[in-house]
């Protein structure tokens, strides 16, 4: 896999919800730390890839929100 990603994550409930995105198809996610950029209102994180790799991307998303990630390596 390329050094860039897109992660879509959607709460299709009307309840604040919380979870941990595992992401086991890029075994490499781990390795290092990750730039996400979410394209639906500008804000950037900073996420440590081996937390993310061990225990996935952790989301907070209120009713009907949605985040779509440009990752990219940090």
């Amino acid at each position: 896999l390329g050094s860039e990603r897109r992660v879509i994550v959607i709460n299709m409930s009307g309840t604040q919800s919380q979870a941990h995105i595992q992401m086991p198809a890029w075994g490499d996610v781990g390795q290092n730390n990750w730039r996400m950029r979410d394209v639906m209102n500008g804000d950037d994180y900073i996420r440590q890839g081996e937390e993310m790799g061990r225990i996935g991307l952790y989301v907070d998303l209120k009713p009907y929100q949605s985040h779509l990630f440009h990752m990219s390596r940090a």
